[in-house]
């Protein structure tokens, strides 16, 4: 069974593929994470249009005797030993462990497998979906709209196989184009430009039958097919493959790294897809020597209990908010209003005082609330403009500040959020599933699919306001409790007031500082300094101190009953002022630990507490549970 890689001509550039560095991510943070999210969201995306039922995603690491893999991989040694003599030993090892990926309720691979070139025609129905994964780098037949997207996500498996490839077998369902059903086998092999003995060769090889076509210099590499039924039948048992005649794509990875375990794959399927597994679109089974695990909607529960490794609570509070929010219709969700025109969340058209009340409100009294907010989807090559949503799900949760987590279509996009925060006691989630708003934000991912970034080629200058909405997204969990609190603070300010009218002494009864010096006498050397100005002289009758995670307030011994102080905090910044630059995420006062003697206190803002002093001698503030890594700036003051 040949492998054959094609001479290096001198007209070639040499190269050494990359692609795996494009995976390279704080957020893909293991071998399993790249596997699954790669092989889970191609699966879900070859899903066929008109199908209800779920997909279903098999992943097992096997072991196979060399023998039985020496059978596909002999004739491969002497081009692995030419770019990796310490990948080429594993030769020599008498067991190979091997990693089976399967989805079944796919189309699999559909289109012409004799097609060599990028079909001239984008509207193919059905894509070229064999040519754009066996035969193209960096090329894609998905969309936006689709999970993966950017054609070098399939590298993924090359990139764990230690010797660099992998084998694809697919059965193809109804309308698959040219080729037939199948089933029908290629191998590949991604390694460097490289020498055997006086032959210099590409980096690309194939394990394919190799054939004549029309209007081509040599043969070409085409898919083992019904004319080969025993080789198909070998690679099938061989792998203990599971395909039968079911449609759908079988990927195996031979010599997979030893840190993809079974254990490691189901943790990243719960991390990454159970959202999607929660409401319904998706099975998984992970294959192991002691019996299957069947991940679904009804054992999900039982499957995260069964894997102590991974952050159960968090999952668990997602999930749970995900599944409430999938069963919501009507007026149970809260719609927002569309911006006029730039997103922007300063917009009176977005949040009316009613509905800032309503989502206050919700949460206050249920512990949980939805909230629906329209996006305007405008392609600048394209007339007319649509109008997509997302939901905001905010619920009540003890702990400090968490990052949103968001979801476009089930997959989790786990860097969006890293630069966010909603206050303490707020577990938000933002699910985007409208088709409209999924394709826009899928052209700004990257090849990970882990953040969204105007500056990815498929984004960039496609998209009217693209970069605004892209941050009006990130931003919605902040902003809408951010907007929603402001109907409750007009409320405490009117609180404030009722505060203010108390019978406390007038600002004349304030201590004043004595009169001017008059004007020398003879003899008068000039020695008395003047006293400070009576602003000056009442910011001092507040003094502040630090403490480790807060600060506390006291009242100069002169000060008298009644006496009204304002106290505004924010995060100490390099460049002008705090207090302005102060944002509802760095902190709000209500999410704070605050406690007053002698006094009261009425949070009239985010930053700002409104105190009345009712005994001066024993008078003590204190804020607690600020960021014990920032600096924190305090102006304190007598009201005037």
């Amino acid at each position: 069974m040949t492998w054959v890689f094609d001479m290096q001509s001198p007209m070639a550039k040499h190269r050494d593929p990359i692609q795996g560095e494009f995976f390279s991510t704080e957020s893909i943070s293991s071998v399993a994470d790249s596997v699954v999210r790669e092989s889970i969201q191609n699966s879900m995306d070859a899903k066929p249009k008109d199908a209800s039922r779920s997909v279903l995603v098999e992943f097992s690491v096997i072991t196979i005797p060399r023998s039985k893999a020496k059978v596909f991989l002999s004739d491969l040694w002497p081009h692995i030993n030419a770019c990796d003599p310490k990948a080429a030993r594993l030769r020599d090892a008498k067991k190979v462990s091997c990693l089976v990926v399967e989805d079944f309720g796919t189309t699999g691979l559909r289109g012409d497998p004799a097609e060599m070139y990028a079909p001239s025609d984008d509207s193919q129905d059905p894509p070229n979906e064999f040519y754009y994964f066996v035969r193209a780098e960096g090329q894609s037949s998905k969309s936006g709209s689709d999970r993966g997207n950017w054609g070098i996500g399939k590298y993924t498996y090359p990139m764990v196989s230690q010797i660099n490839s992998m084998f694809a077998y697919t059965v193809r369902g109804p309308r698959c184009g040219p080729g037939g059903k199948g089933p029908m086998a290629i191998g590949l092999s991604v390694l460097r430009n490289h020498q055997v003995g006086v032959k210099r060769y590409q980096p690309d090889g194939w394990w394919a039958s190799f054939e004549e076509l029309e209007g081509e210099a040599g043969p070409c590499p085409l898919p083992f097919g019904s004319e080969d039924l025993e080789r198909l039948d070998l690679i099938a048992e061989t792998f203990e493959l599971q395909r039968g005649s079911k449609p759908g794509l079988s990927i195996i990875v031979p010599y997979v790294d030893e840190e993809l375990t079974t254990d490691e794959i189901k943790i990243s399927v719960i991390k990454n897809f159970g959202l999607a597994i929660g409401w319904g679109h998706l099975n998984v089974t992970v294959r192991e020597t002691d019996g299957d695990v069947k991940i679904s909607a009804a054992s999900l529960d039982s499957t995260i209990d069964s894997l102590p490794a991974i952050d159960q609570g968090g999952i668990r509070r997602d999930l749970e908010l995900a599944r409430w929010g999938a069963g919501l219709t009507g007026s149970q969700v809260i719609r927002l209003g569309r911006v006029a025109d730039r997103p922007e969340w300063s917009d009176d058209n977005l949040m009316s005082e009613a509905v800032a009340t309503d989502i206050t409100s919700r949460l206050t009294k249920e512990g949980r609330v939805a909230v629906r907010v329209p996006v305007r989807v405008a392609k600048t090559a394209e007339s007319e403009d649509h109008w997509g949503h997302f939901d905001v799900l905010l619920a009540s949760s003890e702990g400090s500040r968490t990052a949103p987590t968001f979801y476009r279509e089930g997959l989790l996009i786990s860097e969006a959020g890293k630069n966010t925060r909603t206050p303490s006691g707020i577990r938000s989630i933002v699910v985007i599933d409208e088709a409209h708003l999924a394709e826009m934000l899928g052209d700004a991912e990257g090849p990970a699919h882990v953040d969204w970034s105007p500056s990815t080629g498929r984004f960039k200058g496609k998209y009217a306001d693209g970069k605004r909405w892209i941050g009006f997204v990130k931003k919605a969990p902040t902003e809408i409790l951010k907007r929603a609190r402001s109907a409750e603070e007009e409320e405490n300010r009117d609180v404030a007031v009722d505060f203010f009218n108390t019978d406390a002494p007038p600002l004349d009864d304030l201590p004043k500082a004595p009169p001017d010096d008059p004007p020398g006498k003879k003899g008068d050397k000039g020695d008395d300094k003047p006293d400070p100005p009576p602003e000056l002289e009442r910011r001092g009758l507040v003094i502040v101190s630090e403490l480790a995670d807060g600060f506390s307030a006291s009242v100069d011994e002169s000060v008298k009953k009644g006496t009204k102080i304002v106290v505004r905090a924010a995060y100490d910044v390099r460049r002008g002022q705090p207090l302005p630059k102060w944002e509802e995420y760095d902190f709000h006062l209500k999410d704070l630990a605050v406690a007053i003697d002698g006094g009261t206190h009425v949070i009239a803002g985010g930053n700002e507490l409104h105190l009345v002093v009712t005994d001066p001698k024993t008078f003590d503030l204190k804020v607690r549970g600020f960021d014990r890594g920032r600096d924190l700036f305090i102006k304190a003051e007598v009201a005037t």
